[in-house]
């Protein structure tokens, strides 16, 4: 007998229902990180074309409004393009009477289905990077902080030294290539410095 599958029209995906448990298995994971007090933000790759930042827009307009764009000097006058922090209200987490925690939970859910296919078809676009919490004051911003200073890179010198050569080089920190390659290494959230974070990839479990 097929598995039951669960439409996704706002992203365009059907889900078995056996991955939609797992997603909510991780849902449920950070509403207890709320409950300990801990904040959380999604990062998305960028707002620009991304079916994901649609939905959000679509059904909580106000936490739309809020996302931080990482300032980086790459993307200046283009901060769409940037990648973009959304802070998660905690009590939206904790307290499923208000309406807005159901959209916010529906939401979570396309953000991680989205991952999880995106993680098996190489070449299509990857809109989710991952969920980070912690106990910093001002969670997003703290990180948007952090993250500015790791976008240029630089090279090591040549042995020959060339004009032409290229010393600062853009590190994509918050591609989500570059988070599920690390997913498989991370066993419990690992701090990230300077922010008072932990960095999570939420498809980890969906394998």
């Amino acid at each position: 007998m097929a598995e039951e599958t669960i439409a996704l029209d706002e992203i365009g995906l059907e889900l078995s229902a056996s991955r939609c448990a797992l997603i909510d298995q991780l849902i449920h994971m950070l509403g207890q990180n709320a409950q300990q007090g801990l904040g959380a933000c999604v990062v998305l790759n960028s707002w620009n074309e991304n079916p994901l930042a649609q939905a959000l827009q679509a059904s909580l307009a106000a936490l739309a409004k809020s996302r931080i764009p990482v300032p980086d000097g790459y993307f200046l006058n283009q901060p769409d393009e940037a990648p973009q922090l959304i802070a998660i209200p905690p009590e939206q987490l904790t307290n499923l009477t208000d309406p807005d925690a159901h959209a916010l939970l529906h939401w979570l859910r396309l953000c991680v289905a989205q991952a999880c296919h995106a993680s098996e078809q190489r070449l299509v676009p990857h809109h989710f990077s991952a969920v980070i919490w912690g106990q910093a004051d001002d969670l997003a911003a703290s990180v948007a902080e952090h993250w500015v200073q790791l976008g240029l890179q630089k090279r090591p010198e040549p042995r020959d030294t060339d004009p032409a050569f290229e010393r600062d080089y853009l590190f994509r920190y918050q591609d989500p290539r570059v988070m599920q390659a690390v997913w498989n290494r991370l066993g419990r959230p690992r701090p990230l410095d300077g922010a008072g974070a932990s960095v999570v990839g939420c498809a980890k479990a969906m394998g």
